[in-house]
Order: structure tokens, then C-alpha cells, then sequence
């Protein structure tokens, strides 16, 4: 006997009916516990019929008093009661008297729910028959409301005062609780084929049900006979707007990935507030969920919860994740992940300020360009954007936001040390691409800038130094010359006036000439210290230049022990006094290396003429 058509939206039937042709006759409408009329009636806003002591149902030994209806469909009924003997109030399931069909498909539904014992589905107490032959399923009532209501509401009292992001986790953790229950219906061989947001019952302590398994077949070669298979089903069944697309072809081709992919339909539904497939008309949702293509999330959506929900609604099952736990899991892990994301996108926002900044900065050119405030405010942006996202890795090592993130701080970072000529800073930040491929293009730029402006600065700073020097060693220089002069122009003078008759030379003359301009020069040099001493190359030339002085006077006392004349001293004082400026134009000065090769090349000549 083949199975009726089944549509989950009573305000849709007759739009159905026409989209199924000629000929479709519709026979059934299901219902469930935890339906929209039973959402109403926990608000206290159903039109129940009182409670009657007339209303009373005896099947088996169980004595129930019926009270008013919180549900109906074009078959069934459902009713609040009370088992009389323990005090207990239920919910009764059962066919309305001429259902021809609504017995078998009731017993099935007990049975599937009898099998998917678990936490989040609702507790089968009994099926029992009233004395006609109608069964009767008697459940736990439960006072809630649908999720439906919730998930498509962001005012409803349940959510209204959660921010944003603790709204999405509530509603995260509801579907890892059906998903808990799908798994285990799964391990039972049993599809559910209906999974939807009013299908999912909230209890006021905050359960989750997963309701209406009258869709549910099973794929469990044991249970033939004893309860519907998939392969028996020869109709469209479900609800259109969450329809897998092998559900509108072949029901042979239904599997666990088929309730996966309704899954992912409710998550959909989580971020987008409807369900994939939601159209005007149920002929275009239908059609839609036969294409099924992926829906569109909004911007603002997480990232990473948007790629879970599109690897669970593929259109090929291959594609899906293999298992309800599977996706719980993706879930679960994105859950954990939250707090990661979330200092990432606070870095990513100081990230962007950086990079504003930064542009500007590197656009004006040099560094005194930018008041030393905004270099402050560079620099703390920089440490909370490298901070932030370590710290967002430290908690997800794979998070894709806080890796990018990583790496365009250090991008910017280089740009802002190329630009401040912070050189080894910026060779730090571009060594950590050592490894990477990633930003090629951006790396090799700042290598070359780097390498450019390294260059740059050394040529700038050896002009400088020489600058410098030339600066802070004319005023030893001119001492230099002066004593030299003396020290030449001395000798000269006394060997002239030797020559005219007019001066006796002595061999201590010498000596003492030497010991006296050698006090000489160390008065003057005390005497204009404070602008000698603080010079840097004036204090390098200090122990040369005394160590020179003192080998000139060894050098003499040697003469004077050789017997040498006046001519002999005046040619060692020419030698001399050439490696003494020779020096000077080493540490201070390269220009007075003219002077020491003139005398260099004149002492030999003085040597001839005398």
C-alpha cells in the first residue's frame, strides 16, 4: 500500500496539491506534539475545551482523563491528558474516528519513537487502543515552544535579552542537541526526513525535543515489516523549504547524509533567519530544493560557521559531512573558536587604523614629517594588533583570521620601520616571510626598497662622518702646523745664523729647543682643552701624538750620543716633522697628507743642499 503525500505547512495544501497534477489526492496531514498550535496553547492562547469528568478513556489498565485539544490535522488529534492513577499529566496522540490510514501510520511513528530512545526526543510512555480499535499514543506533555518561534525572532522573550553573540551560541547549542538526537536515531538505522525548526520543541527548563517522526523510515534491513522502510517510499515527503534535493527524485537514494543535509538546513536558518529553500509558493520551493543551490548568508555571518553550513547542504551527499556527529562537531569546534574569532576581529579593526595610519606616515616621507604623538599611537597600535593576534592563536593555532592578520602586522610593521629608517626592525618583521610564499610580491618590494635605503643611509653617513672630521680636527690641525713650523723654522734659523758666525752651536741646544716646544705645545693644548678634548678624533690622536713626541725625543737623545751635527738634526726634523703630519692627516684630516709628502720628498733635498 503506498504512502500518502505529506505536507508539514497547513496554510500550503491546496497550492500542493495543485503543484502534484492531476489525479493527487490529499489524504493525510501530519502533526506532532510541539506544533504551532501547541506553542499557542503554552501561552495560554489556544481555544482548549475544558476539562470534563465525562472525558474519560480507559485502554488497558490505564485510566486517562482527556482534556482539551492541542493539536488537530486532517487525521489525527492531539490531547492534553492526565493518567488518573499516578497524577501525571500527557499528551495523547490518536486518529480521528474514519481515518482508514491514520492507525498503521501512527503505530509507526510509536514504534520509530519507541526505537530513538534518547534525551532530546520525546518519551514514549505507551501506545495503547481505545475500546473501537483507534490507537493511542501517550507521551510527556511538554510545556515550551516551538524553535521556530525563537530562531526567526530575536524579541522573543526567551533570547531577548542575550547580545548578539550569546544569542548564536544559545541557538547553536539547540542544534548540537538535535543533532545529539539524530545521531542516535542514526545508529538505529532510523532517518527522521522532517527535521525543521517547528519540528524542534524548547521545554521551559530549557530541553530540546525533536518531534514528528512520522516521516521517519528506516534503512535497517531488520526492521522490514515491522516499520516503514526508505525504500517503500514511492512520494514526495517532508516539508519543500528544507528539502535535500535526492528527497524531491529517487527515495532510494536517501541516507544519513539526507538528515545531515536538513541539519544544515537548520543552520541556515540560524543565520539567515528562513530556511534554505523559502519561497512564495511550495511548486518554487520545490523546485529550488531539486536545483539546490546554496543559499546566500548574510555579510555579517561567521565565517567559519557560513563554510559548515555550506559543506552540510551540498548538492551531492558525497560532499556533506558524513555524519550528524560530524557536523555537532564542526559546531562544537566553532564554538571554542569563538573567542578566537573574537580578539581577532578587535585586532583586525586596530589593524586597519594601523594601516590608515601607516599609508599617511609612509606617503609624507621622513620621519620628522609625523608629530612624535602620532609614532606613539603607530607603535601602540602595532603591539595590540601583534598581541591580539597571538593571543586569538593561542587559543585556535588554525584560525585563518589571526594567521592573515599575522602577516599583514608585519607587512605594515616593515613598511613603518623602512620608513622611520629602522632598518634591522624592518629586516625582523620581512624574516618571518623566510618560510612563506604567501605576500611574494609585497616581501621582494620591501627587500629592494630596504636594500636601497640601507645604502642610501651609509653613503649619507659617510659624508657626514667625513664632514665631521674635517670639522672637529681643524683646530688640532692648526696646532699641529703650528708647532711643526716651529719645530722646522727653529733649527733653520740657528743653522743660518751659525753660518754668518752669528751663533755657537751646541749639542744640548737641541734637546732643549725640543723640551721646550714640546711644553709649548702641551700649554697650548691645555690651555683651548675645552675645545679639544670633547672633539672624539682630538682624544683618538691624544696617545699618538704623545707617543710621537716622546720617540722624537728618544730619536735626539740618540743623535746626541752619535756626535750629530746641527745639518744631520735639520734633516731628522724634516723626516720627522713629514711622519707627524702624516699622522694627523690619518686620524683627523686626509688633506694634510699633501703636506707630509711635500716634506717627504723635501728632506732629501735639504739633505743635498746642506
Amino acid at each position: 500500500m503506498s504512502q500518502p503525500s505529506v505536507v508539514n505547512e497547513p496554510e500550503q495544501l491546496d497550492q500542493f496539491v495543485s503543484s502534484q497534477g492531476d489525479g493527487c489526492e490529499l489524504t493525510e496531514t501530519r502533526y506532532q506534539v510541539g506544533d504551532s498550535e501547541w506553542t499557542e496553547l503554552a501561552r495560554g492562547r489556544a481555544d482548549t475545551a475544558p476539562w470534563s469528568t465525562d472525558a474519560r478513556v480507559s485502554p488497558g489498565s490505564q485510566t486517562l482523563l482527556l482534556g482539551g485539544v492541542l493539536a488537530r490535522g486532517g487525521m489525527g488529534e492531539v490531547r492534553s491528558a492526565v493518567q488518573v492513577d499516578i497524577g501525571r499529566g500527557v499528551a495523547v496522540k490518536t486518529v480521528l474516528p474514519g481515518a482508514n490510514h491514520g492507525g498503521a501510520s501512527l503505530i509507526s511513528e510509536a514504534r520509530i519513537t519507541s526505537v530513538v530512545e534518547h534525551p532530546n526526543v520525546v518519551p514514549l510512555y505507551s501506545l495503547e487502543h481505545t475500546p473501537d480499535g483507534r490507537p493511542l499514543m501517550i507521551m510527556k506533555r511538554i510545556v515550551g515552544v516551538a524553535w521556530r518561534d525563537v530562531v526567526r525572532n530575536d524579541d522573543h522573550p526567551l533570547v531577548a535579552q542575550l547580545s548578539a553573540a550569546h544569542r548564536l551560541e544559545f541557538h547553536l547549542r539547540v542544534f548540537m542537541a538535535v543533532c545529539d538526537a539524530i545521531e542516535c536515531a542514526h545508529s538505529r538505522g532510523i532517518l527522521h526526513l522532517d527535521l525543521k525548526s517547528a519540528n524542534i520543541m524548547l521545554g521551559e527548563f530549557r530541553e530540546v525535543y525533536v518531534t514528528d517522526w512520522g516521516a521517519a523510515a528506516s534503512l535497517c534491513e531488520s526492521h522490514r515489516g515491522w516499520l516503514p522502510m526508505v525504500d517503500e517510499r514511492t512520494q514526495i515527503i517532508g516539508t519543500p523549504a528544507y528539502m535535500a534535493p535526492e528527497m524531491v527524485g529517487d527515495a532510494v537514494r536517501l541516507e544519513q547524509r539526507t538528515d545531515v543535509y536538513l541539519l544544515g538546513a537548520l543552520l541556515s536558518e540560524i543565520l539567515n533567519k528562513r530556511p534554505p529553500h523559502a519561497r512564495h509558493t511550495v511548486s518554487a520551493a520545490l523546485a529550488a530544493a531539486a536545483v539546490g543551490d546554496l543559499p546566500t548568508f548574510a555579510p555579517d555571518a561567521p565565517t567559519e560557521l557560513v563554510a559548515i553550513a555550506r559543506h552540510a547542504l551540498q548538492r551531492r551527499p558525497a560532499n556533506r559531512y558524513p555524519s550528524a556527529s560530524a557536523l555537532r562537531a564542526a559546531v562544537a569546534d566553532f564554538l571554542s573558536h569563538r573567542e578566537s574569532v573574537a580578539i581577532a576581529h578587535e585586532a583586525g579593526l586596530a589593524l586597519a587604523e594601523l594601516t590608515h595610519l601607516v599609508d599617511e606616515r609612509t606617503g609624507r616621507g621622513g620621519r620628522d614629517t609625523i608629530q612624535p604623538d602620532i609614532h606613539r599611537q603607530i607603535q601602540l597600535l602595532l603591539g595590540e594588533c601583534q598581541f591580539g593576534f597571538k593571543r586569538a592563536l593561542m587559543t585556535w593555532p588554525r584560525n585563518p583570521v589571526a594567521l592573515a592578520g599575522v602577516e599583514r602586522t608585519e607587512l605594515v610593521a616593515a613598511r613603518y620601520y623602512l620608513a622611520s629608517h629602522s632598518f634591522a626592525l624592518a629586516e625582523a618583521a620581512l624574516a618571518e616571510f623566510a618560510d612563506r610564499t604567501s605576500h611574494a610580491t609585497s616581501v621582494t618590494s620591501l627587500r629592494q626598497d630596504l636594500d636601497v635605503a640601507r645604502r642610501n643611509k651609509a653613503r649619507t653617513e659617510r659624508l657626514i662622518k667625513e664632514h665631521e672630521r674635517q670639522q672637529e680636527g681643524a683646530p688640532y690641525g692648526w696646532l699641529t702646523l703650528a708647532t711643526a713650523a716651529v719645530w722646522l723654522l727653529c733649527p733653520v734659523a740657528a743653522f743660518a745664523m751659525m753660518r754668518d758666525g752669528l751663533h755657537v752651536w751646541r749639542p744640548w741646544h737641541t734637546f732643549t729647543g725640543l723640551t721646550l716646544l714640546l711644553a709649548l705645545a702641551l700649554g697650548l693644548a691645555w690651555v683651548g682643552r675645552k675645545r679639544l678634548v670633547p672633539n672624539r678624533q682630538v682624544r683618538r690622536s691624544i696617545g699618538p701624538a704623545v707617543l710621537v713626541g716622546c720617540l722624537v725625543m728618544y730619536n735626539h737623545a740618540i743623535g746626541l750620543l752619535l756626535g750629530h751635527g746641527a745639518a744631520e738634526g735639520i734633516v731628522v726634523r724634516c723626516a720627522e716633522l713629514a711622519g707627524g703630519i702624516a699622522l694627523v692627516g690619518l686620524l683627523i684630516d686626509r688633506r694634510y697628507y699633501a703636506v707630509a709628502a711635500t716634506l717627504f720628498v723635501a728632506t732629501p733635498l735639504v739633505a743635498f743642499l746642506l
